[in-house]
């Protein structure tokens, strides 16, 4: 890293509500999982998730119409990246230049919408462009398109805050949140920026990602069970020059991030080399802690690889369900606001092997 790059605020919203109700939550050890209620599930092995069945959009959004151009991931992303910006004593004259980058492994595309649209009594082909463009688009909201592109939460996130700077969304899978905060990192390192709002925001509990699950297999095997979750993390990433000219509060510093495919342990090591910081430097582990067979192995031995001596772990999937793209981002809030920060790798594991780690410093040098 170039340049220093320090984090000065979080915001967050998962199933116990937002970052401070979510931080004693997890410290009592209080599960947010339970049945389904948002759709039917008695066609699925799985019945049982995280949702964030309190959260309320409309105090977040002005005016209150742009709610209906967003989807539940858009909704909890711009939440949480206000509370973030709040929680990092920005006014609207700081966040006018910032830049936003949000992770999400994609859209529930509103598949009862789709279903409905494709389901008339017509005789044709979905595949035919001169009838789906005739007969099933004409049965859609005009709206459809709006609410289910990739970038609209790092979209309405910028809108609602006023940020103006650079703005980008990634949908690499599950290690998409990480990976945004990784990227705002590089921004800041290369002058692309001196203020970025990153993160990510996710739902596993829609019709569509339940049948995706069942159909790869997550639901299968023994306890634990792979749990669906939902909800939204967000960052203040600030290069160190600029948050001490503000006066802002530093809460750590990224010092190394990298990413790899297949296999943790080099994503881990990288990011790890990139810092300057030896195994047996790091104090904890904070990651996804999929719970799948296919998943926890990597894990186990990306530890193996990399420690003699493991640091202690901390996950928080087992008590809020899997967030997917959200879900690291998610421990990394919940845990560096609960427990003080030391030197903290932070991975997170895609759906198909993906895989990334950021080293974060709660020690910041003068």
């Amino acid at each position: 890293m170039t340049r220093r790059i320090v984090v000065t605020g979080m915001g967050a919203v998962t199933p116990h509500g937002d970052l401070a109700q979510s931080v004693a939550a997890v410290a009592a050890g209080r599960s947010a999982i339970g049945p389904v209620r948002s759709f039917e599930t008695s066609s699925f092995t799985q019945t049982l998730a995280g949702e964030c069945l309190v959260f309320d959009p409309r105090p977040w959004f002005r005016p209150a119409k742009a709610l209906k151009l967003t989807d539940r991931r858009t909704r909890f992303a711009v939440a949480a990246a206000a509370m973030a910006v709040a929680d990092a004593g920005l006014d609207a004259a700081a966040v006018e230049p910032a830049g936003v980058v949000i992770g999400t492994s994609g859209s529930d595309v509103q598949t009862e919408d789709v279903g409905r649209a494709l389901g008339g009594p017509e005789e044709g082909d979905a595949r035919d462009i001169d009838y789906f463009a005739g007969r099933v688009l004409r049965r859609l909201n005009p709206l459809w398109l709006l609410v289910n592109l990739a970038n609209m939460a790092s979209a309405h996130v910028a809108i609602q805050l006023g940020a103006r700077g650079p703005n980008s969304t990634i949908t690499t899978d599950w290690i998409a949140g990480l990976q945004a905060i990784g990227e705002a990192a590089r921004w800041i390192a290369g002058g692309e920026s001196d203020l970025v709002v990153a993160g990510a925001a996710d739902s596993g509990v829609l019709p569509f990602a339940f049948a995706s699950f069942e159909e790869s297999g997550f639901f299968e095997g023994g306890e634990p069970r792979f749990v669906p979750g939902e909800g939204a993390a967000a960052f203040v990433v600030e290069e160190l020059g600029h948050a001490r000219a503000r006066g802002g509060r530093i809460i750590a510093e990224i010092t190394g991030y990298a990413s790899a495919q297949g296999d943790l342990a080099t994503a881990a090591r990288r990011s790890l080399d990139q810092s300057g910081t030896a195994g047996e430097d790091v104090d904890a582990v904070y990651d996804a802690a999929v719970f799948t067979p296919r998943h926890r192995h990597l894990d186990d031995a990306a530890a193996d690889a990399l420690f003699t001596n493991a640091p202690s772990r901390f996950e928080c999937s087992s008590l809020l369900g899997h967030a997917l793209a959200a879900s690291a981002p998610v421990a990394l809030a919940v845990a560096a606001a609960s427990r003080p920060p030391g030197t903290i790798l932070v991975n997170s594991v895609g759906a198909f092997g993906q895989a990334a780690s950021i080293v974060i410093k709660g020690r910041v040098a003068a």
